[in-house]
Formats: C-alpha cells, structure tokens, sequence
C-alpha cells in the first residue's frame, strides 16, 4: 500500500471519497474572482480560546475596458484579479490567457468568446481589406 489512508480504507473495505471543499462559492461563477475563495479558520484570543471564522475574498464592483469589444463591462472582481489584468495588460489579454485561475467563471467564458469572436471578425476585415498586416 502507497499510504497509511489506502491501507485505512482497504481494512474497512469502503473505499472513501477524498474531502473536497465543501465551501465552494457558487458566486464566484459570476465574476472574476481570480481562484479565490472563502478560507476558513479560527480566531485566536489572548486565553487561547478558538471561534470559527470566514474570510471571504475582498470583491469590488468595477467597470473595465475592453479594446476589442470597445465597451465598458462592468464586472465583480477581486483585487487580485484586478492585479492580474494589469499585468496581464488588460481585461483581454487577461481573458485570454492560458493560465488564468478562473476558468469556472461563466461571466469570464462570456466575455473570452465575446472577445475571439470580434477579433477573429477584426482579422476578416484585414484579410478583405488590405491583405496581410506588414502592408505588401
């Protein structure tokens, strides 16, 4: 046996789900969020005396540019994932990108197929317009 838990669950001859995380924020599908989530915890007192506690991610509701769709969209995102877009150099390249944490994002998906829709109608007109970009 690999670990101590696949031995555990062979002798009880149950094979056991892994614990997922059961505080998922179903709201996070509808913002930019960035992979942050609520984290869990205790607060600590001068006597050692523990209480449960929530932190929940710092959410701001901003409007951003988009270059391509040439329009403000007004989204819910995290300062994180604000952070990201500016190092990212933008709300598009953000959306964009192939590592982005917040793929679960419906609102994200929207936009990301919004903006390869009105670029791949952009480079159309150019192949109609004038040919290639280098300007032969």
């Amino acid at each position: 046996f690999r670990s101590c838990e696949q031995l555990a669950m062979r002798v009880k001859g149950k094979k056991r789900q892994p614990k997922r995380n059961l505080a998922v924020m179903n709201r996070r599908k509808w913002g930019l969020y960035g992979g942050k989530h609520v984290i869990f915890g205790n607060n600590v007192s001068h006597s050692v005396r523990r209480t449960r506690r929530k932190w929940n991610p710092n959410v701001q509701r901003k409007k951003l540019w988009s270059d391509s769709l040439d329009r403000w969209v007004q989204l819910r995102v995290t300062t994180y994932a604000l952070r990201s877009i500016d190092k990212a150099g933008g709300l598009d390249n953000y959306l964009l990108h192939p590592k982005r944490k917040d793929l679960d994002s419906v609102v994200g998906q929207r936009l990301q197929e919004q903006v390869l829709a009105r670029l791949a109608e952009i480079d159309e007109q150019g192949d109609v317009l004038g040919g290639d970009a280098e300007g032969n």
